[in-house]
């Protein structure tokens, strides 16, 4: 499908590009992740169902056994099943990720994200089974990765963050970390989702 080739191509050239350049790495996940979710919707305009760009990037367990489909373990998570998803996903990314960033640097922030998205890939995809065709998608994994390096290597820092319409200036991140994962639990159902 052209919108996934224009995807994938999207993905490999803001992240090469990130690279070369050296831009500020969790401000260029949260622009792709964005962008990837706004070419998804207009490949899907009109229809009720996931979008071939979400079909055929994100992953599925039984990719497991497909080495030909080994690169959605990455791709899945610029991929995002609704607007909330990625919303929430890419707030608490930037609320997160770019102090986190500012303190242990680029690699060591690309380690916090990618690491864990692929260990929280592998677990899913474990207690699927890898027989399962069932879709995988989102960065909650890597989030979810950033956000504990976040609170294991600066407890006592404070952030910035939304609760709603509410702007709280500094918070302290275990409150900011509790109150992703309570957002998650209700979210998270559409990560594995089954499409048609």
């Amino acid at each position: 499908d052209l919108y996934s080739l224009v995807g994938l191509g999207t993905i490999v050239a803001v992240l090469l590009l990130t690279y070369l350049k050296r831009y500020p790495l969790a401000q260029m996940l949260v622009l792709l992740n964005l962008g990837i979710f706004l070419l998804s919707t207009i490949a899907a305009w009109g229809s009720p169902y996931l979008s071939e760009v979400q079909r055929e990037l994100g992953f599925r367990p039984y990719y497991v056994g497909e080495p030909a489909q080994w690169f959605t373990a990455l791709t899945h998570m610029f991929v995002h099943a609704d607007l909330l998803h990625v919303l929430f996903n890419m707030l608490f990314l930037m609320l997160i990720g770019v102090p986190l960033e500012e303190r242990i640097g680029r690699r060591g922030f690309a380690l916090c994200f990618f690491i864990p998205g692929l260990l929280a890939l592998g677990l899913e995809a474990t207690v699927r089974g890898f027989g399962s065709g069932i879709l995988i998608l989102g960065a909650s994994g890597a989030v979810a990765g950033t956000m504990g390096a976040l609170l294991f290597l600066y407890p006592k820092d404070e952030i910035p963050m939304f609760l709603g319409f509410i702007f709280l200036p500094r918070v302290p991140v275990w409150i900011s970390v509790g109150a992703w994962f309570a957002i998650q639990a209700p979210t998270e159902i559409h990560t594995g989702t089954r499409d048609r």
